[in-house]
């Protein structure tokens, strides 16, 4: 019960207090010598634990290195208490491998410190040197921090003296820095530093849990010696293209004679990728080769039967080029609520993830994914949707934007009828899934047993997990090539799941797609992610019930965000109710959230979208 008093809602949204932090940096310094195959970077802070929160985050210090290209010492680590300081003793000091990495990837480090006598009011130091003495590229260097985040910073000095050409990113919202910049000589010196007598906390509060400072809001750093994203590409594009013009392994020999099958781009592309994911295993993307984001040889991938996303995007081009296709890797940011920053660096560590850009005869533009699971080419998956591309072209590098998911391709249509029968309501109907929609239960039985996913597509449709006779006929959901639309059809029956009111029986007709926007705050500081655009399509017929007034209940919204149309009548002595929603902006920002006609929005939803029903006798 306490539970839910503490987590029942938010109050106004706003930007944390210093005295609501967790630790406080009352030091901080890292400078970085950078020369040209090589830097040298010493870290120094002290922090103040300020609360149980702190003591947890910071009493063990752990990072993670490259043993292939990186090197880290720690030089000095204490903790004080009540003015004792006690230094952290050699056995509380780690350096040891992560899980090793199969055939042909670097072996991952991991660092540790584990501090003693830490308790709310200690102070911890660490001073450590991180030596990077292989790049990924001749005569390249990048990095990029975020500050005033973790705790209040009432501290912070970086220097960075460099013998290569650096570009510079900063964005400061809040005007907290100042940054300085020099030659002396052949040397470029930089310096960031904190205003004096600044307190500076980064940290939203009362927000909903799926609003996020963006990084166009946050405070920011970034060095780098690209300032073009088409040399960053060309760079990039060598060793992914030593490994493409490679002689094809017969094992793609074999999944290029099958492509050739497929009378359309996309059924190649679809045959392609669906039969790598049957014959080679998908590992991480964090896999690098002596620090490089480049694939291993195609024998190697083939070999192994293991590969990451660039070992099968490398694949992937081989084979389609090889089929007479325009085909080339993208490098990109993965992962669903992405929103790109307008201010950015080229940079390794500003990718993480390898695709395919395929271009048909006529200029129509596929974005191929082929680490997933399931294909499906001319759609796009929702994870690298929306979001810029760095295409390795050697000739005609590009910084291109892969396009949203069309709402008109990506849609769920629900239909059901309901019987009522004494308190028992019988219901029966069907959900057809289209375009990216259908990503939801494809391939699903692949994973689970054909009576795990009945269990919970009930669940899902019914909201508990063993209504009373229950059926589902599910389609096929074992190919890998996904189809244009799957079917699924059910039936089952349910006691005391109508309303009970004093002027009869009720069928809720909530529309649970409505609380996402209704949970924002006053004076939101966060962006909000809504999910992918997609269409939901909803149809329910009461079978056999007059309802009154039912115009009461229709419902129509247009707004940039959303789209709503709700209608309510009578057919045939049945009482239908249809609603079509759309949702047409994955983000909406906080001067969005803020303004009069999202608030309008808001309460448009909760006057008609909320605790409604049809109420019969």
């Amino acid at each position: 019960m306490m539970a839910h008093l503490f987590c029942a809602g938010t109050g106004e949204g706003r930007w944390a207090n210093p005295e609501e932090a967790p630790i406080q940096y009352e030091l901080f310094n890292r400078d970085i010598t950078i020369k040209a195959d090589s830097s040298e970077e010493i870290v120094e802070y002290r922090v103040k634990i300020l609360n149980e929160t702190g003591r947890e985050n910071f009493g063990i210090f752990r990072t993670f290195f490259n043993q292939n290209i990186q090197k880290i010492e720690i030089l000095e680590a204490k903790s004080i208490h009540d003015g004792l300081e006690t230094k952290v003793p050699s056995k509380n000091i780690e350096i040891k491998p992560v899980v090793s990495e199969p055939n042909g990837f670097d072996q991952m480090m991991q660092a540790s410190v584990t501090y003693p006598n830490v308790s709310v009011g200690s102070t911890i130091y660490l001073k450590f040197k991180l030596t990077i003495f292989k790049q990924p590229f001749p005569n390249y260097y990048s990095r990029s921090f975020y500050l005033g985040q973790e705790g209040v910073w009432t501290h912070c000095n970086v220097n960075i003296t460099s013998h290569l050409p650096l570009h510079i990113m900063l964005n400061d919202p809040r005007q907290k820095f100042v940054m300085t910049e020099k030659k002396e000589g052949e040397k470029q010196l930089i310096s960031l530093h904190l205003k004096e007598g600044e307190k500076f906390y980064e940290e939203l509060v009362n927000e909903p849990h799926n609003s996020f400072l963006s990084d166009d809001h946050a405070t920011r750093f970034a060095v780098s010696t690209f300032n073009s994203f088409d040399d960053f590409a060309k760079a990039s594009a060598l060793g992914f293209q030593t490994v493409i013009d490679e002689p094809l392994p017969p094992l793609l020999q074999e999944i290029k004679q099958e492509a050739v099958k497929g009378a359309t781009l996309s059924d190649q592309i679809n045959i392609v990728t669906s039969k790598l994911a049957e014959k080679i295993r998908y590992l991480s993307d964090r896999t690098t080769i002596e620090g490089r984001f480049s694939p291993r040889s195609l024998k190697v991938t083939v070999t192994s039967a293991t590969g990451d996303c660039k070992d099968f995007s490398a694949a992937t081009v081989a084979i389609l080029k090889a089929l007479g296709h325009n085909a080339h890797v993208a490098l990109v940011i993965r992962g669903a609520g992405y929103l790109a920053p307008q201010k950015l660096l080229p940079s390794v560590e500003g990718v993480n993830h390898a695709i395919v850009k395929v271009t048909d005869k006529d200029g129509k533009i596929f974005w191929v994914d082929p680490t997933n699971v399931m294909s499906i080419a001319g759609k796009i998956f929702p994870d690298i949707a929306n979001r810029p591309a760095v295409v390795l072209d050697l000739e005609h590098p590009s910084y291109d934007v892969i396009s949203d998911v069309d709402p008109e391709s990506a849609k769920t249509i629900v239909e059901s009828e309901i019987e009522l029968n004494g308190d028992l309501q019988n219901v029966k109907g069907k959900v057809i899934l289209t375009g990216e929609d259908t990503l939801a239960i494809a391939g699903a039985t692949l994973f689970d047993s054909e009576q795990a996913v009945q269990e919970k597509v009930i669940k899902m449709i019914s909201g508990e997990a063993t209504p009373l006779n229950k059926i589902v006929n599910l389609p096929d959901l074992r190919a890998r090539i996904v189809p244009e639309s799957l079917r699924v059809e059910f039936s089952f029956s349910q006691k005391n799941n109508l309303l009970r009111t004093n002027l009869g029986h009720g069928v809720s007709i909530d529309s649970t797609w409505g609380g996402v926007y209704t949970q924002t705050v006053d004076g939101q500081e966060g962006t909000m992610y809504v999910g992918t655009p997609s269409t939901l399509k909803r149809k329910k017929i009461i079978k056999d019930i007059n309802g009154k007034d039912l115009s009461k209940l229709d419902f129509s919204l247009v707004t940039p965000w959303l789209k709503v149309i709700r209608k309510c009548d009578l057919q045939e002595g049945n009482t239908v109710i249809a609603e079509d929603v759309v949702i047409l902006k994955s983000f909406i920002s906080a001067a969005e959230i803020n303004s009069a006609e999202f608030k309008k929005l808001k309460e448009s939803i909760k006057e008609y979208c909320q605790n409604v029903a049809v109420i019969f006798p």
